[in-house]
């Protein structure tokens, strides 16, 4: 005798909705993107986190490389040492 919880039920008979994914949002699809590990101290993850939150480290260590390659990049074109 099989017994079906409601909760089953209504997991298995939801709609299709694309429109309220859960989880990040996707990369650029056109971009080329490699999966990179870096190793952090515990007080570098507290303190990103504690700045951006559990879920947006991600992005920030993205963002936080890009910025400073574009400042390095300038420097370098300015001929700074």
């Amino acid at each position: 005798m099989a017994i079906c919880l409601a909760s089953e039920v209504a997991l298995t008979h939801m709609p299709a909705d694309n429109s309220r994914r859960m989880g990040r949002p996707p990369l650029d699809r056109d971009s080329d993107t490699k999966l990179t590990g870096v190793r952090l101290t515990a007080d570098v993850r507290r303190r990103i986190e504690a700045v951006v939150g559990k879920h947006r480290m991600a992005a920030f260590i993205r963002e936080a490389i890009e910025h400073e390659l574009e400042r390095r990049e300038i420097k370098d074109a300015h001929g700074d040492a």
